[in-house]
């Protein structure tokens, strides 16, 4: 849209009066698309501040609703509750994290909201009466929460962060763009390493979700608590709850007990795969961008993942329902050096190999990885492998309310749904995209056909695991799985295009950058010794040299 709009403006500019000729002309027309290009560019960056900030307030609403228990009928009646001051935490900790919870939405709705040449105070009042209504709607929607209370002195540290906001980005007024901006030219100047910055983010963001925090002491030492340090201690603690469940004959206690045991072994899988896509993400960088040598970046490839890995697993020790634990810290080791060995050799074999060959061992990879993610939909689909021997299964589970889509999340606990769902889309997607990478027949197809294929192909797999789960203990059958496999998986393949295509670029922008930057040779330190032996110093002194007189001019014979 920004190319089409440049391209229009400088097409339809008129021959300006007193230009005189077409070379003036052509002045004005470059002119005039450098400013049409900055505007687009702008206007561009206000788009996705104004994402941004509807994204934090999404967040912010669900941070300060969890866990979604809500009062209905006679006894949902609060309106006595609604802004009370008794019940309300008058404390440094209540007070500093009410505050802190919207500055960042009061920095990024001013970013949003003003543009160049409006008033300021007229966006900060905008701001100002935003924040205030929307601290509003949250403590009205938290007066009919048995778990939550509405306090009027929230609402107040809610309204005074968003004008703290404000006030911060109306002091940096271009600071937000800037950096959007400065991310965006990143991509294009240096693709793979900002691909291997925002892998990271990504890492970070998957870590923390579903971003709740437990911030007072007796929540914080329940957290410490339930941190493991031994390997695989939560493995052998859902072991002794089976066995528990087994001794007083509770069958669906054992199934449940099963089943959270049998979950932690993908999760460990997904968090090695991670870690090893990290190896793979960042060892071209550090051996093109940084120009170390294979030892060097070995060794700094498995510091740096060290590091994140302790970095994640430090970071989840104060989120409910996650902690710290030592298991995840072997897992993510061990896909450091699995990632890096596999990378290593099929390294070595693709330089072995002409473009053909190469392109045969990628297909033959992504095969294989669609196999892998294949199985762990499978696996996680259909465990714990415990038949439910009651008569009528069928019948019933597709006349129960739990089959219509979303109606089981409506359910459970928060944390526990966007853990499953981030899962169930995040194995959806790569089946999509490892699907058409392995198939040559689907990436010879037009791209609606292809989609359509690949999303009728996870809906197929979805709906299979979802009859079987049918003569499952404790498994809940339901029509939200093929959503999600409908939608996932279509989006994989549409992705994978656009994945194929940023990869050639950025190869082509690596090849650009070698061509513009070439490697120094490699010199041993005698070879350059001598080099700057005998090249001249630059604040060496020049000697004078005397000049010749006619005098001294030899005579011509």
């Amino acid at each position: 849209m920004a190319a089409q709009t440049i391209r229009k403006f400088a097409l339809t500019s008129p021959l300006p009066a007193g230009t005189g000729s077409p070379a003036g002309h052509l002045r004005d027309c470059t002119v005039r698309t450098q400013q049409a290009h900055t505007t687009a560019r702008g206007s561009f960056l206000h788009q996705v501040v104004r994402f941004l900030a509807v994204l934090y307030a999404l967040f912010i609403i669900q941070l300060t609703l969890i866990p979604f228990d809500f009062l209905t009928g006679s006894e949902g009646s609060k309106t006595s509750s609604l802004f009370v001051l008794a019940d309300s935490e008058l404390t440094v900790l209540n007070v500093a994290s009410n505050v802190g919870l919207f500055i960042p939405f009061g920095l990024l709705a001013y970013w949003a909201i003003h543009q160049g040449g409006r008033n300021a105070a007229r966006t900060l009042l905008q701001v100002i009466a935003a924040g205030a209504l929307l601290s509003a709607l949250v403590e009205w929607m938290q007066a009919y929460s048995p778990s939550r209370v509405s306090s009027l002195i929230d609402l107040t540290c809610n309204t005074c962060g968003g004008i703290l906001g404000a006030g911060l980005a109306s002091a940096f007024a271009r600071l937000v763009p800037r950096l959007v901006g400065a991310a965006i030219c990143a991509f294009h100047e240096q693709p793979r390493l900002a691909m291997a910055k925002s892998y990271v983010a990504l890492l970070v963001i998957l870590a923390l979700s579903p971003f709740t925090f437990a911030v007072d002491a007796s929540r914080v030492k329940q957290m410490a608590k339930v941190a493991t340090f031994k390997p695989f201690e939560q493995d052998g603690q859902y072991v002794e709850l089976g066995k528990q469940a087994l001794r007083e004959s509770d069958t669906r206690r054992y199934a449940l007990a099963e089943l959270l045991r049998q979950r932690l072994w993908p999760a460990w899988a997904a968090q090695a795969a991670s870690f090893a896509l990290f190896v793979w993400l960042w060892y071209p960088v550090l051996r093109t961008v940084h120009k170390f040598d294979e030892p060097l970046a070995s060794v700094l490839i498995c510091w740096m993942g060290l590091l994140l890995a302790v970095c994640l697993s430090m970071l989840q020790a104060p989120i409910i329902s996650r902690g710290f634990h030592v298991t995840d810290i072997l897992a993510r080791m061990l896909g450091i050096f699995a990632g890096l060995g596999l990378y290593r050799a099929c390294d070595l074999t693709m330089r072995q190999y002409d473009r053909k060959r190469q392109r045969d061992l990628t297909t033959r990879l992504a095969l294989l990885c669609l196999i892998g993610v294949t199985a762990f939909i499978v696996y996680t689909s259909l465990i714990p492998w415990i038949r439910d021997g009651r008569e009528g299964r069928v019948i019933g589970a597709l006349a129960s309310a739990e089959m219509l889509p979303l109606y089981s999340y409506f359910h459970a606990r928060f944390d526990v749904m966007v853990q499953d769902i981030a899962q169930k889309v995040t194995a959806y997607l790569l089946f999509g995209a490892l699907l058409v990478m392995s198939s040559r027949r689907l990436q010879a197809r037009p791209w609606p056909q292809r989609t359509c294929i690949v999303a009728a192909l996870a809906t197929a797999l979805a709906a299979t695991l979802e009859g079987g789960q049918l003569f499952l203990l404790i498994r809940t059958t339901s029509l939200t799985d093929l959503l999600i496999a409908l939608f996932a998986g279509g989006t994989g393949a549409v992705l994978h295009e656009h994945a194929v295509k940023f990869y050639e670029y950025a190869r082509s922008r690596a090849a650009v950058i070698g061509r513009a930057h070439p490697a120094e040779a490699e010199l041993s330190l005698t070879d350059q010794l001598i080099a700057t032996l005998t090249e001249p110093h630059p604040e060496a002194p020049e000697e004078a040299l005397p000049e010749r007189t006619p005098a001294s001019q030899p005579t011509r014979r």
